[in-house]
């Protein structure tokens, strides 16, 4: 939940010229805000169906963050990610264009959630 808040505060700034042009850049801020309340009642519930309904949402948060990848990227992950890693070895100029890896910090939130929330790592009660 506290990374779903980070990501809102953050990609709320980082997104804020773009809201106007492009609506699909709303998507993360409003997927991080129910998420953040999808969080708080999945665990208030944890027992009575809050894990699989987190589940789901941390599944649907794995895709969010593919999608925010594709679109970083322009359809052209592998040569942005290339591109992004050749800083390591040469300058890059500045430029305007958003960062690709970002958006896979929802696929990452979401994959470390979708494990919490997983049957096979629950531990068993004998009450």
């Amino acid at each position: 939940m506290g990374g779903f808040i980070v990501i809102l505060a953050q990609v709320r700034y980082d997104h804020r010229v773009i809201l106007q042009k492009q609506p699909i850049a709303w998507t993360p801020i409003v997927f991080s805000i129910l998420m953040s309340v999808s969080c708080v009642l999945g665990l208030s519930f944890w027992n009575r169906g809050g894990r699989s309904a987190l589940a789901v949402g941390f599944m649907i948060a794995i895709a969010v963050g593919l999608l925010g990848f594709w679109y970083h990227t322009n359809g052209r992950p592998l040569r942005a990610v290339t591109h992004n890693l050749s800083a390591w070895v040469t300058k890059i100029p500045d430029e305007d264009k958003p960062p690709a890896l970002a958006p896979l910090a929802f696929a990452g939130f979401g994959l470390l959630g979708w494990c919490a929330c997983a049957k096979r790592f629950q531990k068993e009660t004998t009450w």
